[in-house]
């Protein structure tokens, strides 16, 4: 049976708003009758309205700010730029330099808990799925058949402490995800799963403290962000698991020494390891792994240009500056991946 899943995918300037209509015109070209479809959350709605008249893959646009006024989001430190156009975008960002929010990734649950919808992929802008073809269409979608109240994400590390009968220690061992952070986080897990439920209790009279069982948190599982995906029983639980998670970021960013936990993993964003880990603890979701061979992801610097870039890159104001800046290099580095080279934003159309 196919699963009736639903892509939640998040553009925020004009960079992921590209690679968002280029990866959804991509699966548009796709000869394949069983193809997932989108809801886009985004900063620029209107940024969307001609490839929703080409294409029946997009369910919904909504922006990501009427969304926030609608349910009376508190945002507190979390940086999420007003800007929608360039260069005040890339601005912006300048001004609260290594503050983006991945974690913003999480508002598309408002809209899926508004339309029912329990099964979803919360997926990255440069990640898109490599559909089967009919000798391989039963596996494909097998692997994505999970259970309810069950997570599945990729790049799956453990942080756990284990007794080394040999050496007489008890060692613990660290997720290269989030480096040495992940030390930390496996200290102050159980005291920051009890604060976030604190103020659940606070905010939300329905919301009943789920008592904190130190197993639970001996085997920490985490997992990269491009890819998260999530079955859950009901609508209700989809909001209730946004709420944790937006609980988990305003905890780590406000108490003293959890921040460090944001900020662990790229240095040009608060990352989202820390509090979907708590989440997916504090919702009790099972955990398995995501099939890695449905999708195909790249890192396309263009359309971080408004971010701090490694490998030699110079960052500007404007995606259109960025690649006449960068193109020699963005040709060296991308000719051993034909997928960045067939998709590279400056070797296709135009708008």
């Amino acid at each position: 049976m196919i699963p009736d899943i639903v892509v939640a995918t998040l553009g925020l300037g004009p960079g992921f708003r590209r690679r968002i209509h280029k990866h959804i015109a991509l699966h548009h070209a796709i000869s394949y009758d069983k193809k997932m479809k989108y809801i886009i959350i985004t900063d620029l709605v209107s940024d969307f309205d001609e490839i929703r008249k080409n294409t029946d893959l997009i369910i919904d646009v909504v922006d990501i700010f009427e969304l926030i006024d609608k349910y009376n989001i508190e945002l507190y430190t979390e940086f999420i730029p007003k800007s929608r156009i360039e260069p005040d975008y890339s601005t912006e960002h300048a001004s609260r330099p290594g503050e983006y929010s991945y974690n913003a990734k999480r508002f598309a649950l408002l809209r899926l808990y508004e339309l029912g919808i329990t099964q979803f992929i919360l997926l990255d802008p440069d990640h898109y799925f490599t559909y089967p073809s009919k000798e391989t269409e039963a596996q494909f979608w097998s692997g994505l058949d999970i259970p309810t109240n069950t997570f599945a994400g990729i790049c799956h590390e453990k942080v756990e402490c284990k007794y080394i009968s040999e050496l007489e220690v008890f060692q613990l061992t660290p997720a290269a995800c989030m480096g040495m952070e992940s030390v930390h986080f496996y200290q102050t897990a159980p005291y920051a799963a009890h604060m976030i439920q604190q103020s659940m209790m606070n905010k939300y009279d329905i919301y009943k403290y789920s008592i904190i069982n130190t197993q639970d948190y001996e085997q920490l599982h985490l997992f990269e962000g491009p890819v998260r995906y999530y079955n859950f029983s009901s609508k209700e639980s989809v909001l209730e698991y946004f709420r944790v998670w937006s609980e988990a970021v305003h905890i780590l960013s406000t108490l003293p020494r959890l921040d460090r936990l944001l900020k662990s993993g790229p240095g040009w964003m608060h990352a989202d390891f820390a509090p979907t880990t708590l989440a997916n603890v504090i919702m009790k979701l099972n955990i398995v792994d995501f099939p890695a061979n449905t999708i195909q992801g790249n890192v396309f610097y263009e359309d971080r240009y408004f971010l701090p870039t490694s490998g030699g890159y110079v960052k500007t104001n404007t995606l259109k500056e960025f690649i006449s800046v960068n193109k020699d290099k963005l040709l060296s580095d991308y000719a051993g991946s034909d997928s960045r080279m067939e998709y590279l934003t400056f070797m296709n159309d135009e708008k």
